[in-house]
């Protein structure tokens, strides 16, 4: 067998276009195209060094792209001499039956190359991820693709597999509309020569619609080889290459996500039932509390762990992702009271997909295992009863609170509260608050205040606006016990002042938590001011910068149209200045003219001599013309 480290081609694909546009120019201006004029072509035109032309030409010559002939030349100075002369190679019009690609399918670069055994890919030994030691080659070698493909990542049954490969089409198709189009090989002039297989969106579809994909490893390499043939033949910063580059890179987004988990990628697609997001997957995801910065603990689904970072999605109406640090996630079975949790609308709602994902994944567990032990069974009732009751706890304690709240604030999912409320759940208010002393001094046996929440009626609409709420870790300061006594001595007895300390103390507390909320307020406000200038100032860049590399596009465009025209121009104004040239050339062949003040003759002497009049005749004749004349006498 071969070696395996081979040189397929080693010249550029781009300067070898740019040589047979030379090659070709010349012809049509009917010159032999030898290589000083190709030099000249190539320099004048795509700015490129002689020296470089000269090797790229060698290596075109060997590559069979450039045919090399000795001609003769037949008119100029040059005639009748031998001279080197290039041609075009022979146009493909299908694709080459060879074993293997030409240039890299990683950098797509000529080379020394590695040529794979199962498939025509060809590689750099650098390019290869995982590197590779030559000296221990034998004369066989497998390169990635293949590999990947013999071993995929996910083993999916074959009507699943086009389930999903048709959505990540959908999205690369969303993405480039100019794609689809199948491309007009008669208007790209030597397209196979350099194009070993052609790959396009268009082939692609086709291939989903054929069902010839065995495996989802195997579609991404089509998409990358779409990108290798863009760049093999249009060059690396043309527009349809990076169209290509943007096509491939959501399409390696969206595979990703399907390695991540195929069933949530394919149920967040299909979007066919509400509930989508509560049902099971296969693996199962682990629940968490997770909290992104200046908001509170949520339900989530975690996605993946990656360094000490967790990529969540959130339970709710949005379902939407972010990458968490590992220490602000919680374990799903803390309980509330010790995550400070504000039960909002939303909230509520997460809580409720929470309870229904985990009833659904207990139900599909037990489906599965219908023989397991009875004690499992009573132990994930009693788990179930807890969640139920810790559910109804936090629900029961914010519904009263929550339904005062405004239509705008209910709206906000992921909405950081400024006030928290009470531990009894009801926001304590100046009002309330006075009330309380004066029934826990009436009732001795139950001295503690906020055991008289639960008997309080709900405050009303003003009193809930006018209200200021209090921590949870902040409990009520207890009244001081007062010891049972009769009536008698309670009569005779003066009245203690536990209403206005008890006062003096809430307003402190009160004026305190202001202060707290209005610092924090504060600084959340800075904080954003400081982020969205911040994002204001990355984008302005970027404009900045897509607009100078836009003016930058344009500029150059209108200079190559600009020197055309004037190259174009001057052509014509020198054609029209040798064709007069020739006229007047010819209208002076035609007259006689004096031989001594060289005005237009009109008397003839003899064979080459003529006069304007006699005064010249007479004063040339004496001076030289006596000896000379060839006139019969």
């Amino acid at each position: 067998m071969a070696p395996v480290l081979v040189k397929r081609r080693m010249s550029d694909p781009q300067i070898v276009q740019q040589l047979w546009e030379a090659i070709t120019a010349i012809r049509k201006q009917k010159q032999v195209a030898n290589l000083d004029r190709i030099i000249k072509y190539m320099s004048r035109e795509h700015r490129v060094l002689a020296k470089e032309t000269q090797q790229q030409l060698a290596y075109a010559t060997k590559d069979d792209l450039v045919v090399k002939d000795n001609s003769k030349a037949k008119k100029g100075m040059r005639a009748g001499q031998e001279q080197e002369a290039f041609w075009c190679a022979k146009e493909e019009e299908e694709e080459v039956d060879e074993s293997h690609d030409w240039y890299c399918c990683k950098c797509h670069c000529p080379g020394e190359v590695l040529c794979c055994e199962s498939c025509y890919r060809v590689y750099h030994p650098e390019c290869v991820t995982k590197g590779v030691d030559l000296d221990n080659l034998g004369s066989s070698w497998t390169c990635p693709v293949c590999k990947a493909i013999k071993s995929p990542s996910l083993k999916l049954t074959k009507s699943m597999l086009y389930k999903l490969l048709e959505h990540v089409l959908n999205r690369m198709k969303d993405k480039a509309r100019d794609l689809h189009k199948k491309l007009n090989m008669g208007t790209l002039p030597n397209y196979y020569n350099l194009v070993y297989r052609h790959v396009d969106l268009a082939t692609i579809m086709q291939k989903v619609d054929d069902k010839e994909y065995r495996c989802i490893e195997e579609f991404q390499s089509d998409a990358e080889m779409m990108v290798h043939t863009s760049v093999i033949y249009y060059g690396p910063t043309n527009e349809r290459t990076d169209l290509c580059q943007f096509t491939l890179n959501d399409c390696n987004y969206d595979l990703a996500e399907v390695q991540l988990c195929k069933d949530c990628y394919l149920m967040s697609n299909n979007r066919t039932d509400q509930g989508w997001f509560c049902k099971p997957c296969d693996p199962v995801h682990e629940v968490v509390w997770a909290q992104m910065k200046g908001f509170g603990f949520w339900p989530a689904k975690v996605l993946q762990r990656v360094d000490g970072i967790v990529d969540v999605r959130f339970f709710g109406s949005r379902h939407q992702r972010a990458w968490i640090p590992q220490e602000k996630t919680r374990d799903i079975k803390t309980s509330h009271a010790k995550l400070n949790i504000k039960a909002t609308k939303g909230w509520r709602k997460a809580w409720k997909e929470l309870q229904t994902y985990q009833n659904s994944n207990s139900l599909e567990d037990g489906d599965e295992s219908d023989n397991e032990m009875p004690s499992r069974k009573r132990n994930h009732s009693e788990s179930s009863k807890e969640d139920d009751m810790e559910e109804d706890r936090v629900s029961s304690t914010f519904s009263e609170a929550d339904e005062a709240e405004p239509k705008q604030s209910r709206l906000q999912d992921h909405s950081v509260s400024t006030s928290q409320a009470s531990p009894g759940g009801v926001p304590v208010d100046e009002h309330s608050a006075k009330k309380e002393p004066s029934l826990s001094a009436s009732s001795p046996s139950s001295p503690n205040p906020a055991t008289l929440d639960a008997v309080t009626p709900p405050p009303t609409k003003k009193q809930r606006r006018n209200s200021v709420s209090i921590p949870e870790h902040q409990e009520m300061p207890e009244l001081p016990k007062v010891p049972e006594r009769d009536e008698e001595t309670q009569s005779n007895t003066p009245q203690c002042n536990c209403q206005e300390r008890f006062d003096a103390s809430l307003e402190e507390k009160l004026a305190q938590q202001r202060k707290e909320l209005q610092k924090a307020h504060d600084k959340a406000v800075k904080e954003a001011v400081k982020k969205a200038k911040e994002e204001f100032k990355e984008e302005k860049e970027k404009a900045l910068t897509h607009l100078k590399d836009m003016l930058k596009m344009e500029a150059e465009s209108e200079r190559k149209e600009t020197a055309e025209r004037g190259q174009q121009d001057k052509e014509e104004e020198i054609e029209k200045l040798k064709t007069k040239h020739k006229e007047e050339i010819s209208f002076t062949k035609k007259r006689q003219w004096c031989i001594n003040c060289e005005q237009e003759a009109m008397y003839h002497c003899c064979w080459n001599t003529s006069y304007c009049s006699i005064n010249c005749q007479q004063g040339h004749w004496h001076k030289e013309h006596k000896r000379l004349c060839r006139r019969k006498r």
